[in-house]
């Protein structure tokens, strides 16, 4: 198995659409709500801050990490460019999103950059999770990205592991619902 982590290009769209839509823990069977929430914004608005571990044998990429570098800005550019096809997939989400974004911002000062990440089955425990994070990590701190932040929902085993694995450390506003690390 020959796996590198390398920037994002357009090149990688449709394997991390479906990295998105197979790594779902809410949503599934919804493809567009999927990407819509968790992945179409970052590919086009902040691809500098994205990475996918790319399998060389299977020709795919096989997981990402996706960023946003400044969480007000991506809040403001989401809701005017998306939150609109958001309302009209389900307005369940876009509330939920609200609700969200809404939390988040008590962080975004302290931890501004937003990302998210996944790996598809298979590949999970093998040390990629963090490799994606260090890349991340390392161009942050090139465009003087002073802090990152992730939320998962409370029941994420995968991502509650991850986190535990990682360098990551829990946020004072940890709720029942959302972990922000």
């Amino acid at each position: 198995m020959v796996i590198e982590i390398v920037p994002y290009s357009p090149v990688y769209a449709d394997d991390c659409r479906d990295i998105c839509v197979r790594t779902a823990t809410v949503f599934k069977g919804n493809e567009d709500l999927l990407c819509t929430l968790y992945c179409d914004y970052y590919l086009r608005c902040q691809p500098h801050c994205c990475f996918v571990a790319y399998d060389e044998n299977k020709g795919r990429a096989i997981g990402y990490i996706l960023c946003a570098q400044n969480f007000d800005d991506y809040r403001r550019e989401y809701l005017s460019d998306y939150s609109a096809k958001l309302f009209k997939l389900s307005p369940i989400a876009y509330i939920t999103f609200r609700a969200q974004l809404r939390s988040e911002a008590r962080i975004a000062g302290e931890y501004p950059a937003h990302m998210h990440i996944n790996l598809l089955d298979g590949y999970r425990g093998l040390g990629l999770g963090r490799l994606l994070t260090d890349a991340l990590t390392q161009r942050l701190l090139q465009l003087n990205t002073c802090g990152l932040h992730l939320c998962c929902g409370a029941d994420n085993s995968g991502a509650r592991s991850f986190i535990k694995n990682t360098a990551l450390s829990y946020c004072k506003n940890t709720t029942e619902r959302y972990t922000t690390v």
